[in-house]
C-alpha cells in the first residue's frame, strides 16, 4: 500500500459523467466535471510552521465522496480544453487518482 503526502488523497474513481446525482441533489457541472468515488489512501495533512499538523479527520479510507475531476481551461488554439484536476497512479492494487483535498466536494456517507 501506499500513502499519500501532505493534502494528498487517493480516490478509486468511478466512471466520470457530465452530471451527477446525490440523494435529492443534481449537481450540474457547467464547466467542470465531477466524479464519485472510494477514498483508498489520505495523507497526514499540512505541516505549519509552528510543528503543528492540520488533519482532516472526516476523510480516510473507505468514505465515498464527490470530486472535482475536470476542469475547463482556455487552450492556446482558442477556446477551452478539458484538464484533469488529478494524478493517476497505477499500483498492484489497481489505479486510483490523487487529488488535493480542496477538489473534494462532498463526503456522501
Amino acid at each position: 500500500m501506499f500513502k499519500p503526502r501532505n493534502t494528498l488523497v487517493a480516490v478509486k474513481l468511478d466512471p466520470i459523467s457530465a452530471e451527477k446525482k446525490v440523494g435529492n441533489i443534481v449537481v450540474g457541472t457547467g464547466s467542470d466535471e465531477f466524479g464519485t468515488g472510494v477514498v483508498v489512501a489520505v495523507g497526514p495533512g499540512t505541516v505549519h510552521a509552528e510543528g503543528g499538523v492540520s488533519e482532516t479527520a472526516d476523510l480516510h479510507p473507505g468514505v465515498a465522496v464527490l470530486v472535482k475531476a475536470f476542469n475547463l481551461r482556455p487552450s492556446r488554439l482558442g477556446g477551452t480544453e478539458k484538464a484533469p484536476a488529478y494524478i493517476s497512479y497505477e499500483y498492484e492494487g489497481g489505479t486510483v487518482a490523487l487529488f488535493e483535498q480542496s477538489s473534494i466536494a462532498l463526503i456522501l456517507d
